[in-house]
């Protein structure tokens, strides 16, 4: 009866010990996927506000759009003239002004001076072109 008894015993603590270790593994388990929610949701809210973001800066593409669009008209409607101050840095350097002083008498940098006195060394040299209407 005694090994009864010590056998009985035995399989309740063994039956403890694998319904807690089950019941610890549950919780082991459950505390992996509430952490792994969290993950996704927070890269979800992340992706939400990159979404804002990105929406931001559409918004102010169409904005910079829609306020360079008269500026962008004026110009077409303009016959094909270069606007004034091109003219004028064509003319400088055409009478010989290094880019250094067409750029500070035009207060525009001097790589843009430079730019203009090429463009206009090569316009010189092919000679005006025509536009196909």
């Amino acid at each position: 009866m005694d090994q009864f008894l010590y056998a009985a015993i035995t399989l309740l603590l063994v039956s403890g010990l694998v319904f807690g270790c089950r019941r610890k593994a549950r919780i082991v388990n459950q505390q992996r996927i509430n952490r792994i929610i969290d993950k996704v949701q927070t890269a979800l809210d992340g992706d939400m506000d990159q979404s804002a973001c990105f929406a931001g800066t559409l918004e102010q593409a169409s904005l910079t759009t829609r306020i360079q669009s008269p500026r962008l008209r004026i110009e077409h409607n303009s016959g094909g003239q270069a606007p004034e101050r091109y003219r004028i840095c064509a003319s400088l350097a055409e009478q010989g002004l290094d880019p250094a002083r067409i750029a500070a008498v035009l207060s525009i940098s001097e790589a843009e001076a430079a730019q203009l006195s090429r463009l206009c060394r090569l316009r010189k040299t092919d000679g005006p072109r025509q536009q196909n209407s």
